[in-house]
C-alpha cells in the first residue's frame, strides 16, 4: 500500500505537469513525465478531478488546471473562474429582477464584461460578454473608479473622457462628487449615460486585500428598469450578492 507521504508527493507532481501545460496534458503525457504507471495517474486525476483541482477538457480528452486550484493558489481573481462562480448569483439577480445581470473586471481604464445572464424577455438588450466600456460610461465602471487612490483617480480624470450620450460625466468635479455618492452607498446607477435607452446598477467585489477585482451589474431598459423607488432596494441587494461570492470565495477583509 503505497503510504500518505509517497501519495501527495505523486499528487503534487502530477499537478506540477499539469500546471506547466496550459492548453492541457493528455493521461499518457503525465504519466510519463513523472515516470508513474499510467494507472496510479488515472486514480489521481480522478481524486483531484472531485476536489477540482484540475479538469478534463472533452470526454477522454486533456487535463488542465480546475477552478478549485485557481481559487487556491490565485484567490480565485482570474476571469474564468469569477465568471463560473458568479454565474449562479446573476441567474438569481436576473430571476429577482427580471434584466439582464453581469459580471465585469477592470482593465486598465475600461470595464471588461467577462459574463452575462439574459432574462428571459421580449424587449432585450445587448449581450456586452468581451466588450470593454470606459469606466466613466457604466455602472461597474463607477464602482471602480470610486475604490482608486487619490493620485490614480486625478491622472484619469485629466484626460479627454469619452461621451457617449448627453448624460454621460464628463466633468471632474461632477464625476469627483457621483464618485463620492458611491462610496457612501456601496453601489452605483447610471441613467441612460451609456446608451440612451439603458440604465444599470452596479456593486464591487472586494478581495481580502480591499481591491475590487470585479463588479456584479444589472441593467435593463430605461423605461422600466428600475421601477419607481426602487433603486436604494436594488443596490443593496447587489451589495448583498457580491458579499455571498466573496465569503463563498473565502474572502475575508484583512
Amino acid at each position: 500500500m503505497t503510504s500518505p507521504v509517497r501519495a501527495v508527493t505523486r499528487a503534487f507532481a502530477v499537478l506540477r505537469v499539469v500546471v506547466a501545460s496550459p492548453n492541457g496534458v493528455s493521461l499518457a503525457q503525465i504519466a510519463k513525465v513523472t515516470r508513474l504507471p499510467k494507472s496510479s495517474v488515472s486514480r489521481m486525476l480522478d481524486t483531484l478531478g472531485h476536489l477540482h483541482m484540475v479538469e478534463q477538457v472533452g470526454q477522454r480528452g486533456r487535463y488542465r488546471v480546475g477552478q478549485g486550484l485557481e481559487v487556491l493558489v490565485g484567490g480565485g481573481t482570474s476571469p474564468r473562474v469569477l465568471a463560473q462562480l458568479s454565474r449562479p448569483h446573476l441567474q438569481s439577480l436576473v430571476s429577482r429582477l427580471g434584466e439582464d445581470a453581469t459580471l465585469s473586471v477592470p482593465e486598465g481604464d475600461n470595464t471588461l464584461y467577462v459574463s452575462q445572464v439574459t432574462a428571459d424577455r421580449s424587449v432585450q438588450v445587448q449581450d456586452w460578454t468581451g466588450f470593454t466600456l470606459p469606466h466613466n460610461t457604466v455602472a461597474p465602471g463607477l464602482v471602480f473608479l470610486s475604490t482608486w487612490d487619490p493620485e490614480r483617480l486625478r491622472r484619469y480624470l485629466q484626460q479627454d473622457l469619452a461621451r457617449h450620450t448627453p448624460q454621460t460625466l464628463v466633468d471632474p468635479a461632477a464625476l469627483m462628487a457621483r464618485l463620492e455618492t458611491v462610496r457612501r452607498d456601496g453601489y452605483a446607477w447610471t441613467h441612460r449615460e451609456h446608451t440612451d435607452d439603458i440604465n444599470g446598477v452596479a456593486a464591487p467585489l472586494f478581495d481580502p486585500h480591499g481591491e475590487a477585482v470585479a463588479s456584479l451589474s444589472v441593467h435593463g431598459p430605461s423605461y422600466r428598469f428600475p421601477v419607481r423607488g426602487a433603486e436604494t432596494r436594488i443596490g443593496r441587494m447587489l451589495c448583498d450578492s457580491a458579499a455571498q461570492l466573496a465569503a463563498e470565495l473565502g474572502w475575508h477583509s484583512l
